[in-house]
């Protein structure tokens, strides 16, 4: 089936859709409400080939495999960061909060480690240091 059939079916189906999921997104009943529909409305005289279905079915198990992937990955990369910077407790650090601007750099212990709309943060003193602008940790 054409590629602009399953764009109009997809269209129709994220306008119809009043569910609270994110619209970008497939999941299995999607597919499977997708496929059922091109099944439908394909033409009898040039029916679907089932090696075309059986590689639609197989791409969807891929990409599903993937978002599991990636989703992993991406705790694996939070918990890391989070283990990183509770490591750097008691260190001292310099960081360079603002990279246009390198003669002002944050020297001190660090106290404390926080998250804050998704970023990590160590804190020393009063402030509040991202990991990403911290150029050397040594020793207490």
């Amino acid at each position: 089936m054409a590629t602009s059939a399953i764009g109009t079916v997809m269209s129709t189906y994220n306008t119809t859709t009043t569910t609270k999921k994110d619209q970008t997104a497939i999941d299995n009943d999607d597919f499977m409400t997708l496929l059922f529909t091109q099944l439908k409305n394909q033409d009898p005289m040039k029916p679907m080939d089932s090696s075309e279905m059986m590689g639609q079915i197989a791409t969807l198990n891929s990409l599903n495999a993937l978002l599991a992937i990636k989703e992993s990955i991406n705790a694996l990369n939070a918990s890391q960061t989070l283990s990183y910077a509770s490591s750097l407790i008691g260190k001292t650090i310099n960081a360079v909060p603002d990279a246009s601007d390198t003669s002002a750099i944050v020297t001190g212990v660090v106290t404390s480690m926080t998250t804050y709309n998704g970023e990590t943060l160590v804190q020393i003193g009063d402030t509040d240091v991202k990991l990403s602008t911290i150029v050397s940790v040594s020793n207490g």
